[in-house]
């Protein structure tokens, strides 16, 4: 999206950012949290409040810590979240222009979606569309997901 390889965190926090909605705490496995901290992304994230989920192994792997455990992080994130000022909460914006570029699982669904208004494919699996509202960006994303 507009040049930067994102993950789903990201595509939510940049909604509600479109919408002037901050982030202040996001909830996941280690490996997100590795991936948040990661260039490009780590400047949008360093502020906010992260309750680890899992210890991320790899692709299909993770130790899980007890529930009390989870609940117990949960509830000190939250109480600590509440002590800040909201005007330290991260704001994701990307302006008023977005482009995006997907690959997709095969050459059926990008064909598919190469069918919506504006959409052109770049390659076998590849599809991009440029959008002036983030609103029809998610719904093109959406779209692709359940091809």
């Amino acid at each position: 999206m507009n040049d930067i390889g994102v993950n789903e965190t990201f595509i939510n926090t940049a909604y509600t950012g479109s919408m002037g909605i901050p982030i202040g705490l996001i909830y996941g496995d280690s490996g997100l949290r590795l991936e948040l901290l990661k260039e490009p992304l780590c400047g949008y994230f360093y502020k906010c409040i992260f309750v680890e989920s899992k210890e991320f192994i790899e692709r299909y792997s993770a130790v899980l810590p007890s529930f009390k455990r989870i609940e117990e992080n949960i509830l000190l994130s939250v109480k600590r979240l509440s002590t800040v000022d909201i005007k330290e909460f991260t704001i994701v914006r990307l302006g008023k222009s977005y482009t995006i570029e997907m690959e997709l699982v095969n050459t059926a669904a990008a064909n598919t979606l190469k069918l919506m208004p504006g959409v052109m494919k770049s390659s076998g699996r590849r599809v991009n569309e440029q959008f002036n509202d983030f609103k029809k960006l998610m719904n093109f994303i959406i779209a692709a997901v359940y091809l």
